[in-house]
C-alpha cells in the first residue's frame, strides 16, 4: 500500500496511470475502484484541488478511450469513473482546504443527497425501478416459496424496502467515498506524518448545521405522508451513514482509553459487521456527540 501512494506522487503520469489501470481492474474485482479515488484523493489532498482535477480529466480521457476500444461504449466507461472519482475529489478538497475531516465527510453527505434529489427529480418512481430489481433477485424464492412461506408478506416488505432503496445505495455510496478519503489520508499520514491518521480519525466530530438536519428529516420523515416522508425517509438514510462514522470513531476513541480495548474493539468491529442492528445506537451515539462530546464524559469517567 505504501508504495501504491509512493508511486501515485511520484508524478501526474504514474498517478494517471494508477488510477485509470484500478479503474480497469475494478471491473473484475469491485473493490479496487476504492483504490482508484484514493489514488484521486491522495493527488489533491497532497497536490491541491487543480493537480487533482487534472488527474481526473486525463484519466476519463483515456479511460474513455479504452472503454471505446474493448467494449464499444466510451462514455459509460468515463462515467464510470467520473462516478467514483469526482466524490472522492470533493472530499478530498474539502479537507485539504480546511483541515476538518468532519467538514470533508458532511460535504460528502451534501453530494450524496444531491444524488437523491437527482433521482426524484429526473425520475417519476425511483421505487418501482428498486421493485424490479428486487422482484428479480428473489423470483426463485416468489417463484417456489418453501412450505408455510408468506409470499404476500415478502412483496410487501420488498414494497416497503424499495421506497426507500434510493437512500440506501446513496448512503452505501457515501461509505464508499469515506472508505477511499481514509485510505487516502492514512497513505499521507504513512509517507510525511506518522500517526496523524490515528489522532484525526479519533478526534472525528460532526457539525451541528448537519445534526439539526439530520433531526429536521427525522420529524419530517415520522410526520409526513406519502412521497415528502419517502424522499426524507431516503435523506435521512444518507445522513445517518455519515453518523455511523462518527459514532464508531466515537466509540473506538472510548474503547482505546481502557484497559481491554484490544477486545473492545474486536467486539466492536465484529458487531458492526454481523449485527446490523447495531448501527442505529452506533449512528446516536454519532449524533449526540455533537452537542454532549462523549469524549469528554469518558475522559471523566477514568480521571
Amino acid at each position: 500500500m505504501r508504495f501504491l501512494a509512493s508511486y501515485v506522487l511520484t508524478g501526474r503520469v504514474q498517478a494517471i496511470g494508477a488510477v485509470s489501470a484500478l479503474l480497469g481492474l475494478s471491473l473484475v474485482l469491485p473493490p479496487v475502484g476504492l483504490l482508484s479515488s484514493a489514488a484521486v484523493a491522495l493527488v489533491t489532498l497532497r497536490l491541491g484541488g487543480a493537480e487533482g482535477a487534472t488527474v481526473i480529466g486525463i484519466s476519463a480521457l483515456l479511460s474513455a478511450l479504452l472503454g471505446g476500444f474493448f467494449v464499444g461504449s466510451p462514455a459509460s466507461f468515463a462515467s464510470y469513473g467520473a462516478v467514483l472519482w469526482v466524490p472522492a475529489w470533493i472530499v478530498a478538497y474539502v479537507l485539504r482546504e480546511r483541515v476538518d475531516l468532519a467538514l470533508a465527510l458532511e460535504a460528502g453527505v451534501v453530494v450524496a443527497a444531491a444524488g437523491v434529489v437527482g433521482v426524484y427529480v429526473f425520475t417519476d418512481t425511483p421505487s418501482d425501478l428498486w421493485r424490479g430489481s428486487l422482484e428479480l433477485m428473489l423470483r426463485p424464492l416468489l417463484d417456489n416459496p418453501p412450505p408455510g412461506f408468506s409470499v404476500e408478506q415478502l412483496r410487501e416488505r420488498l414494497d416497503w424496502l424499495a421506497g426507500y432503496m434510493t437512500g440506501v445505495v446513496a448512503a452505501g455510496s457515501l461509505l464508499g467515498v469515506t472508505a477511499s478519503l481514509f485510505l487516502a489520508r492514512w497513505w499521507q499520514a504513512q509517507l510525511f506524518n506518522p500517526g496523524g491518521f490515528g489522532q484525526e480519525y479519533l478526534a472525528l466530530r460532526g457539525h451541528s448545521p448537519l445534526a439539526l438536519g439530520t433531526i429536521a428529516l427525522l420529524v419530517a420523515a415520522l410526520a409526513a405522508q406519502g412521497l415528502a416522508a419517502e424522499v426524507a425517509g431516503n435523506l435521512l438514510a444518507v445522513a445517518l451513514g455519515f453518523y455511523v462514522v462518527a459514532g464508531v470513531a466515537v466509540l473506538h476513541s472510548l474503547c482505546a482509553g481502557l484497559a481491554a480495548k484490544r477486545f473492545l474493539l474486536v467486539v466492536l468491529y465484529g458487531a458492526l459487521l454481523v449485527v446490523p442492528h447495531v448501527l442505529a445506537p452506533v449512528a446516536l451515539a454519532g449524533l449526540a456527540d455533537v452537542w454532549l462530546d462523549l469524549r469528554r464524559w469518558g475522559r471523566s469517567a477514568g480521571a
